[in-house]
């Protein structure tokens, strides 16, 4: 490697985490507050400090759900104190946005486009639902249009998802989860016992890092058996197996090139090599994706993050899987060759549903923890995976203490993509009528953790998928938790907006 490439070597030279626990309507906080106090803690993590700000090249923030504040990056700089900045970004929605981010900042770090670069992101709908709950009004300073956004802006769902009123997360990853239980031939009690393991041994990791939310140990029964304060949401899943996004957590990342890390003064056992990195999608609306069971998009992606930096998923001793819900870490491992149990772990942070998922920043939080876990291993290798939409949007990155042999490089998924996209199955029916085999499903409860529908994907006789609601009420949708539903044959009937589904 010639000095000057390994001059430009991107490295994470600085992490920031807050998590803030409201204590009473005198204590709430924005998420620009805690977006701020991440980065500072970022820039004293480096070392130099504050004085870092005066170097600051580039800032990339990720989308707030819970507020919209005018020009995010400039607002940020002006907060820091910091001019304002030459390369400024705010993300379109999505939890791959932070891994996305940081790949994209790694490949300019190394072109010599960008110099120090701040990636951070918040959420405080924790301080939201608490004013809310004390009758006053939470300041979050001025809003205003966030100007231009970076990334895919098309919506998640198309009218097949949204018609059968899959609109949030917890409602759609369900639907995945089920065929995957039938591929694997477990019967309902085995598998609600395997993702409750997983979900505990998350819940173990979460329990170990002071940001997490829910810094707690969770039992596989505490997890699986549905209570009052563990309702059902969307069979199989119980409430502590969904993402919980009511959190007020930040978090920030400092990067910069190999030279500027040493004029800074940083020092070198502090730095966090970016290795590789790659992005792609699924096909982008769930119903007209070949197999729901299956990401071609996470294998593509975690294939190419490696071979971009040249070693094997066995080289990699430190892993953080986007754990959303259970099917993305399973579905991922399957996808990557991992075992559910692999010694090594599958998060460093405890996951989505046991530290947080703070809306689109997960990732910068666990690429965080990585760079920590990175520091105290020196030499060892960390992969972080990142997940948006609905199983939609994937980027993967690897990192280490270890500048890496032929430099960062960032794959180009531009074949792969193609690949992915051309066995796309277009629109499924919603009118469809006649004998039809079930192929997905979920049963959505309510507070209460009453069934309200059971929306499905079946395939028809000639082999294309329609999508259906079941007939009946909550009485006849309880059953559709007691038997496997997935294989089951059926007739459809047309409906008013969509088909309904009767077994037979």
């Amino acid at each position: 490697m010639s000095p000057a490439r390994d001059d430009r070597a991107p490295v994470i030279i600085g992490v920031g985490q807050v998590v803030h626990r409201p204590k009473g309507a005198d204590d709430l906080k924005d998420p620009l507050t805690l977006i701020v106090e991440s980065a500072r803690m970022a820039a004293a993590d480096a070392g130099p400090g504050e004085s870092l700000w005066q170097k600051l090249d580039a800032v990339r923030v990720i989308n707030i759900l819970s507020w919209s504040y005018p020009q995010p990056p400039a607002t940020l700089a002006r907060a820091l104190g910091a001019p304002e900045p030459k390369t400024a970004v705010y993300t379109a929605a999505g939890g791959n946005s932070p891994g996305w981010q940081i790949n994209v900042a790694a490949e300019r770090i190394q072109n010599g486009d960008d110099g120090l670069t701040l990636i951070a992101g918040a959420e405080a709908l924790e301080s939201a639902r608490a004013a809310s709950k004390h009758g006053v009004s939470l300041s979050r300073g001025e809003r205003g249009d966030v100007g231009e956004i970076t990334g895919d802006q098309r919506p998640g769902l198309g009218p097949a998802e949204m018609t059968l009123g899959l609109m949030a997360p917890a409602m759609m990853y369900p639907v995945f989860e089920n065929p995957l239980r039938a591929r694997h031939g477990r019967d309902l009690e085995e598998h609600r016992r395997l993702i409750a393991s997983l979900m505990a041994r998350f819940s173990k990791v979460a329990a170990t890092r002071r940001e997490a939310w829910f810094p707690e140990e969770r039992t596989p029964e505490q997890i699986a058996q549905p209570s009052s304060d563990n309702r059902m949401v969307g069979y199989p899943y119980t409430k502590l197996m969904n993402a919980i996004i009511r959190v007020d957590q930040g978090a920030a990342l400092l990067m910069a090139p190999a030279s500027l890390a040493r004029e800074l003064g940083v020092p070198e056992e502090k730095w966090v090599y970016v290795w590789g990195g790659a992005e792609a999608n699924d096909v982008w609306f769930p119903f007209e994706r070949p197999d729901l069971d299956r990401s071609p998009g996470i294998k593509a992606t975690g294939t190419a993050a490696l071979q971009a930096a040249g070693v094997g998923v066995d080289d990699v001793k430190h892993i953080d899987l986007y754990s959303c819900f259970p099917c993305a870490v399973e579905i991922a491992c399957e996808e990557l060759g991992l075992a559910l149990d692999d010694e090594r772990g599958l998060t460093v942070t405890g996951g989505l549903a046991a530290f947080g998922g703070a809306g689109n920043n997960y990732v910068t939080h666990s690429v965080a923890t990585m760079t920590d876990r990175l520091r105290k291993n020196p030499g060892d290798k960390g992969m972080c995976s990142a997940l948006g939409w609905y199983m939609t949007k994937h980027a993967y990155g690897v990192y280490s203490t270890e500048p890496p042999p032929d430099g960062f490089r960032r794959a180009d998924m531009k074949d792969a993509q193609g690949k992915i996209d051309a066995t796309g199955l277009g629109p499924p029916a919603m009118d469809a009528e006649g004998e039809c085999q079930v192929e997905a499903y979920t049963v959505l409860c309510d507070r209460d953790g009453e069934p309200f529908a059971v929306p499905m994907a079946v395939r028809l006789g000639d082999g294309s998928r329609a999508v259906a609601k079941a007939a009946g009420g909550p009485s006849d949708w309880k059953a559709f938790m007691e038997r496997e539903v997935v294989g089951e044959k059926g007739r459809l009937t047309k409906g008013p907006d969509v088909s309904t589904y009767a077994p037979v």
